[in-house]
């Protein structure tokens, strides 16, 4: 989700298309768009903390 998260929040990017054929891992990448997205400034600390 974090990733996810990551990627729905950032202006660039339209549609993040996760390729699943769990039905679990589908409901986690869904529940992904709920909530808070980061920030530019939480992405940038993604980036700095992860690499």
């Amino acid at each position: 989700q974090v990733f996810l998260k990551f990627l729905l929040g950032h202006p660039a990017v339209t549609c993040p298309i996760p390729a699943t054929s769990k039905l679990h891992h589908m409901k986690d990448n869904m529940a992904a768009g709920r909530g808070r997205l980061p920030d530019a400034a939480l992405r940038q600390r993604m980036i700095d903390e992860l690499g």
